[in-house]
């Protein structure tokens, strides 16, 4: 696959072909949508045919939107991205919420500590360990 050239737009730099690129998120342009967070597409005047790709920045009570499904619909891919700390815990902690209660996913009491945060997952499940990658966790393209 060849290079896809990017060009300056009025905002950073994009992608309008096809192709792979590199451009540091920086210094492409990004879209602030309010209460939907700001994001960066990397893409200029055409879209990407097969990926939507972005990289969303939130800030406390911002989410990214609203569910939805799509025409290539594929298995749900996560990029997390955390800005640790240093020392023990590295500056972690696991706070309690409401929202996230109803859906599982808030602890009882606040904690630094995983393993007390992960206690009650991690009995119902079986040890995890390192495997290698399963053909079908990252959809193939044409």
């Amino acid at each position: 696959m060849p290079e896809a050239k990017a060009r300056m737009s009025k905002n950073g730099l994009v992608v309008d072909g096809e192709g792979w690129f590199v451009i540091n998120a920086r210094e492409s342009h990004w879209k602030d949508e309010g209460p939907l967070g700001s994001y960066c597409t990397f893409e200029g005047k055409r879209r990407f045919p097969r990926f939507g790709i972005n990289i969303s920045v939130l800030e406390p009570g911002e989410r990214m939107g609203t569910y939805h499904r799509e025409k290539g619909q594929l298995s749900a891919i996560v990029l997390a991205v955390g800005a640790r700390g240093r020392g023990v815990g590295g500056g972690l902690v696991y706070t309690t919420c409401k929202v996230a209660a109803r859906y599982g996913a808030s602890v009882a009491r606040e904690t630094t500590d995983s393993a007390i945060a992960y206690a009650k997952i991690h009995a119902a499940l079986p040890r995890s360990k390192f495997v290698k990658y399963r053909q079908g966790w990252l959809r193939e393209t044409d």
